[in-house]
């Protein structure tokens, strides 16, 4: 739904477009629990303020891309194209990706979506099946071509399957938030906890090669809980990221020592409640 939020707006009232996402298969829209078809989970501009990037994190595993006017309103009820998501290695979580594929639904849950500064790639963080692809992308947010690459959110390790990895089916793991800045890309992870172990929870920052079309790994920055959400300054000089489920639920401080540097944990604040948002009033 968009709304118009102008500065003559005094309250919000009745929106001005609701857009409807397709159901690439007829007769099989739902709102009912666990199978809603369509489901969108995140929406983004592109940085040329020319289309909508929509995720559909239902069975139907789609990227929708509607061209916008100026005010950021779409153009057409019909999106000017998409892309259908697919896997290129096994997930490594068999237990998470069992439970989004039987109970849940969900056999492609695409958590969000961002397009670099230069306009030319877009990169997409799956939920379910924790891992980062990198597609090519026009400035008319067509995606085009086959997936550029596909990396582990969390540590590579859990992708060796038998003796010489993780074992991970036992501790679902949830890619939650992605940051892109002009030379790196921020994602945070939820490692679940059970009676048998748990996954991953951390912020890992990946490094850009070939103008944004190969990520590689820089840093990990390991939390006390799962990380639902994180925020850093313009500057990408500071990071606030704050844990849920866990005991004592914290917001935590990392400061950058030099430009494109290591960041490093300078504090930490127990809050004494899950944390799910993080928004700073005054930018330093």
């Amino acid at each position: 739904a968009f709304f118009d939020c102008s500065k003559d707006c005094v309250a919000l009232s009745s929106p001005i477009k609701i857009l409807s996402t397709p159901e690439v298969k007829p007769g099989t829209r739902t709102s009912k629990f666990p199978s809603v078809c369509p489901s969108i989970h995140h929406s983004s501009y592109s940085p040329n303020g020319k289309f909508l990037l929509t995720t559909d994190s239902s069975k139907q595993g789609r990227v929708w891309t509607y061209l916008v006017d100026k005010q950021g309103i779409p153009l057409d009820d019909t999106p000017s194209s998409s892309l259908k998501v697919t896997f290129v290695s096994p997930s490594p979580g068999w237990l998470a990706y069992t439970l989004s594929k039987t109970l849940i639904q969900l056999d492609y849950r695409i958590r969000r979506s961002a397009v670099h500064p230069n306009g030319r790639y877009v990169y997409l963080l799956f939920e379910m099946s924790p891992v980062l692809q990198v597609y090519e992308i026009d400035t008319n947010g067509k995606i085009f071509g086959d997936c550029l690459q596909e990396i582990p959110a969390i540590d590579p390790a859990y992708f060796t399957h038998g003796w010489g990895g993780k074992w991970t089916g036992v501790g679902i793991s949830a890619p939650a938030e992605l940051y892109v800045t002009e030379s790196e890309v921020l994602i945070s992870n939820r490692g679940m906890k059970t009676r048998l172990g748990s996954a991953e929870s951390s912020i890992r920052i990946f490094g850009m090669e070939e103008d944004g079309a190969k990520l590689v790994p820089r840093q990990v920055l390991e939390t006390p809980g799962p990380v639902r959400y994180f925020w850093m300054n313009k500057e990408s000089t500071k990071i606030f990221s704050g844990t849920h489920s866990c005991q004592p639920p914290v917001v935590e401080t990392y400061v950058r020592d030099e430009a494109g540097g290591s960041f490093t944990k300078v504090g930490e604040a127990n809050v004494g409640m899950d944390v799910m948002c993080i928004a700073p009033l005054k930018e330093s």
